[in-house]
């Protein structure tokens, strides 16, 4: 009985190990499954010792010396031209400047420093010669209000500056130091007094003669040819004090004239 029991047993685990195996071949056959991927190991990252270091920086570049600007010499500069005395007047001209005393004209001429003249009188012309370089503006001579003078001319001859004037009729004249300059006064009366000059006739055999002026630091002699008459004129300059001839004398050769 028992040995029936086994051999049943037996009997149905073979069946149901056939029935298995059936089973296994009536399937279908797996894929096989992909490789597994390998992953990489992450190494962990090393903590931070303070704040992230920022990427160094370039190494500054070498500094170039700049180039020494050129010595350019420094421009001489001109020298500053003097400044000529301080007058009235355009282009350094003496200014001549009008006035009335009494009755009288008095004309000044306001040179910067002490010039030599000479005032002498020809007919109805006043002459003033001065040693001067500068023009003489005449301007204030121009349409005279008393008409004593009628005309007034500047010109040059050689190192003089001339005025001559012409007056309505001959006129005494005189003429005074005024500072640096000159004042030269016309009308009927002498205003400021000249010391007379005293003049030597001296004969040199029977058909010659000479004169003899003591005139103390004349200061030049100018030849000044006179362009109405035509005729030349020995004209001597000095400074103050004012000297001259008193009257006029006609010594037939030569003639001497009031001054």
């Amino acid at each position: 009985m028992a040995e029936a029991k086994a051999a049943a047993e037996a009997k149905a685990a073979a069946e149901a190990k056939n029935k298995a195996a059936a089973e296994v071949k009536a399937a279908p056959a797996a894929k096989p499954s992909a490789p597994p991927v390998p992953v990489a190991q992450t190494t962990p990252a090393a903590p931070a010792a303070g704040p992230a270091a920022s990427p160094p920086s370039p190494a500054p570049a070498a500094e170039v010396p700049a180039p020494a600007p050129k010595s350019v010499p420094a421009a001489r500069a001109a020298p500053a031209p003097a400044a000529p005395a301080s007058r009235p007047g355009v282009n350094n001209d003496i200014p001549v400047e009008l006035s009335r005393q009494g009755a009288n004209l008095k004309l000044s001429f306001p040179f910067p420093a002490p010039t030599a003249a000479a005032v002498f009188r020809r007919a109805d012309t006043l002459w003033i010669v001065f040693d001067s370089k500068s023009a003489l503006d005449l301007s204030a001579l121009v349409d005279e209000p008393s008409n004593t003078v009628r005309e007034a001319e500047f010109s040059r001859d050689g190192d003089a500056a001339i005025a001559r004037i012409r007056l309505d009729h001959p006129h005494l004249s005189s003429i005074a130091p005024e500072g640096t300059g000159w004042s030269v006064t016309i009308g009927e009366a002498v205003a400021d007094p000249t010391r007379a000059l005293d003049i030597t006739r001296n004969l040199v055999g029977q058909n010659r003669a000479s004169v003899t002026v003591n005139f103390e630091h004349a200061h030049r002699l100018h030849r000044i040819r006179d362009p109405d008459v035509g005729d030349t004129l020995w004209v001597v300059t000095g400074f103050a004090p004012v000297r001259g001839f008193i009257d006029e004398h006609d010594l037939r050769s030569p003639r001497r004239r009031a001054s």
